[in-house]
């Protein structure tokens, strides 16, 4: 019986070089502008997304439930073809977000470096 592992048996003979996530992509997490403060929500035009949206419309995402406005927006939106996935609540939830965008939270974003 041999002794190496499914992967060792998979990359025999491939030379393979290991990179972490951060060296790969950029990495943050989301945030939720206050709900308290109406201005951020009112006529907004820039999806954000919770989980939620992975639950109603699947895992390619071109359309968020909810929207802010400039207002709510906290520096920069992450890039159209992100992918994003829940770090607390139901962990492990993802998704590959096709247009620029926030996402709350519970959510860490993950869009390619250049």
């Amino acid at each position: 019986m041999s002794t190496l592992s499914y992967l060792d048996k998979l990359l025999d003979g491939v030379e393979v070089e290991w990179l972490t996530a951060s060296e790969i992509f950029n990495i943050k997490n989301g945030y939720t502008p206050s709900k308290a403060k109406k201005e951020f929500w009112e006529d907004g035009n820039i999806p954000w997304f919770r989980l939620e949206d992975i639950r109603t419309n699947g895992r390619e995402l071109n359309d968020s439930i909810l929207y802010v406005n400039q207002a709510g927006v906290k520096g920069n939106l992450f890039p159209k073809d992100s992918i994003f996935m829940s770090t607390t609540a139901t962990i492990g939830e993802f998704a590959l977000v096709k247009i620029p965008h926030l996402t709350n939270q519970q959510i860490t974003n993950f869009s390619l470096k250049n």
